[in-house]
């Protein structure tokens, strides 16, 4: 995807498609929590005569980003002056507060950046989005009637960047199909489903590279032209085909035939390779693992 018009940098980042690297306003920063890490939730266990503590492992937490800008009286697109600077200062200000200030709703934070790729080892620019709210009340400091440096802090509920999706096909009959997970956590929990498309009866997808294991099985049969799609963070097992109960109504559920072992979700994919196997007491379908890489 191109850069908004009057991007500065390769390496920018940009609110619901505006970009925070324009001519009138720019982030003028790098470091400090927007490359550090989510904090960590979770305790580990103290028992009565046993020393020191045991080990439990921890959930990532919602985090803050700050954003440290500056904005100017230059038009952002082209970077011209304005015979009246006060005013294109005024409306700069104006749009940004009304960009980062919304009580009703989250907005996509993406930010881009330049990493070599773990599978083709070839630099690019990856991307990846958050939703976050304005966490802070955007105070100015003037450095003139036309200047000012301020600090955006971005509240992220959901403390991961989410890169583009990425769909594996992973056939049946045993062999195994490796997925590179590129992002920064387990892939497990948003954007992370698994389809089983028949015909195949009694699925099992197993990801081999975790110890344990991490399982998850189907048992029932899904048909010819059926797709059954596990929705790992809402787990919700839905069908594109009813199923007729003995009360004679359709359903296209199929939540209570789910088994999984191995982990707490249905389906993950551990960072870097997984090792997939699909196994079917009958059929020639396949399974489709569709993810999007969790980054810091």
């Amino acid at each position: 995807m191109a850069a908004p018009a009057g991007t500065t940098t390769e390496e920018y980042w940009d609110i619901n498609g505006v970009s925070l690297s324009e001519q009138g306003w720019n982030v003028k920063t790098i470091g400090g929590s927007r490359y550090g890490v989510p904090p960590m939730r979770g305790t580990n266990i103290q028992y009565a005569y046993v020393p020191g503590t045991e080990f439990r492992r921890k959930i990532p937490d919602t985090r803050t980003i700050t954003l440290e800008m500056w904005v100017n009286a230059f038009d952002p697109l082209t970077g011209l002056g304005n015979t009246d600077q006060i005013v294109r200062w005024n409306d700069s200000w104006q749009f940004l507060r009304h960009l980062f200030w919304d009580p009703d709703n989250q907005f996509v934070l993406t930010r881009r950046w330049k990493v070599t790729d773990p599978v083709t080892h070839i630099a690019s620019v990856v991307a990846a989005s958050a939703l976050g709210q304005l966490g802070s009340t955007l105070d100015l400091t003037m450095t003139g009637r036309t200047r000012a440096d301020f600090s955006v802090d971005v509240v992220l509920n959901d403390p991961f960047f989410y890169g583009a999706a990425v769909a594996s096909t992973v056939p049946a009959g045993g062999s195994l199909t490796t997925i590179v997970n590129a992002g920064d956590y387990t892939a497990a929990h948003r954007n992370m489903s698994v389809q089983f498309v028949g015909p195949l009866t009694t699925p099992t997808l197993t990801n081999t590279s975790p110890n344990p294991q991490v399982k998850v099985t189907l048992n029932t049969t899904v048909g010819a032209g059926e797709t059954v799609t596990l929705d790992c963070h809402a787990f919700t097992a839905i069908s594109n085909q009813a199923l007729f109960t003995t009360a004679g109504v359709g359903s296209y559920n199929r939540i209570a035939y789910v088994v999984h072992s191995g982990a707490r979700q249905w389906m993950g994919l551990r960072r870097g390779s997984n090792t997939l196997r699909l196994d079917a007491a009958s059929g020639s379908g396949h399974a489709v693992v569709t993810f999007q890489p969790p980054y810091v």
